[in-house]
């Protein structure tokens, strides 16, 4: 029992015609493409995250409330809040601690695994916000229309087939006073033109080759790779020194060690001029705008759900 809702944690659902199982407290809609893939970076990144050695802590809520548009503290408390594509969770652990109701959606097995691990302890707590799991694809539009409050996706929908039909399926989740979220790469800053030559080298290489050159590089952990150097550190020694900081916050080094930039099948990059004509296209007006994020607005954005708190997450889905 979790917040006064139970988590079953193994189960076959029966649902309309279609039967789906919950593993380990998550919803699986099936396997898909890129599941290996990103279980295998995930791995790697939640033992590190683990340690404190990636950017995990305190700052996850700020950086959410800055990538809704700056909010304010209590902004979120009570909303209807969904993390597409959550990777390994930064960011639907800061929305329950900011007191949010949160899907936690993703492909990945062990990124849902981990934000379930993380925050067993405060969904047992009523000072947070509860939380849902489903893994599925992005593209499948497994939700009704109208759902959510928030729907929130931090530098994901550019790895998917198609960017602009990404968007227009979770644009339809909002509520009609809720808000769209979304981080997408664009080229302003150019790093992405090295990317892209990257790319060009790395796609053709086997994925046992990637991996061991990734594990090399202290990115991933690979049994039987011994790490070579550790680019994580490397980064973070250049944002601690006053010199080299100022150079990663510009042309922001984390994002250029990124693999799964340079690995996924899918890598799209749009300017902000089409991430907002597209954002408006589906009936939002663009109330932020500021690197690679952009945040509409439907009515009244600081207006809650109509529909109240989650309930139970069969009701949100599709029949």
């Amino acid at each position: 029992m979790v917040n006064g809702v139970d988590h079953i944690i193994d189960a076959v659902v029966l649902f309309g015609e279609s039967e789906y199982r919950i593993e380990n407290a998550i919803l699986k809609f099936g396997s898909h493409g890129n599941k290996s893939l990103y279980d295998k970076m995930w791995r790697g990144d939640f033992k590190k995250q683990q340690k404190g050695e990636i950017s995990y802590g305190v700052s996850r809520r700020e950086k959410l409330l800055n990538r809704l548009g700056n909010k304010t503290f209590g902004w979120l408390e009570g909303k209807r809040f969904i993390d597409i594509g959550c990777g390994l969770g930064r960011f639907t652990h800061a929305a329950v601690e900011l007191g949010a109701d949160v899907i936690s959606l993703d492909s990945s097995d062990v990124g849902l695994i981990s934000v379930f691990d993380r925050l067993a302890d405060k969904l047992t707590s009523k000072e947070f916000g509860r939380c849902d799991f489903v893994q599925a694809n992005i593209m499948q539009s497994i939700f009704k229309d109208s759902q959510f409050d928030i729907v929130f996706s931090s530098y994901v929908l550019h790895h998917t087939e198609h960017t602009k039909k990404a968007i227009e399926i979770i644009a339809k989740y909002v509520n009609a006073n809720g808000t769209l979220a979304v981080s997408i790469f664009n080229d302003s800053q150019g790093r992405l033109s090295m990317m892209r030559l990257l790319r060009e080298e790395i796609m053709t290489l086997p994925e046992e080759t990637l991996f061991r050159a990734l594990a090399k590089g202290g990115l991933i952990e690979m049994e039987g790779v011994e790490k070579i150097i550790d680019l994580p550190k490397i980064v973070k020694k250049c944002q601690e020194d006053p010199d080299l900081a100022a150079v990663a916050k510009n042309i922001e080094l984390e994002h250029l060690i990124h693999r799964e930039t340079l690995s996924t099948p899918y890598a799209w990059q749009q300017s902000n001029k089409e991430i907002r004509s597209w954002i408006e296209e589906f009936g939002f007006t663009v109330e932020y705008q500021k690197g690679e994020t952009t945040v509409g607005c439907k009515g009244k954005c600081d207006k809650h759900s109509a529909a109240g708190p989650l309930g139970k997450l069969m009701g949100l889905l599709r029949g």
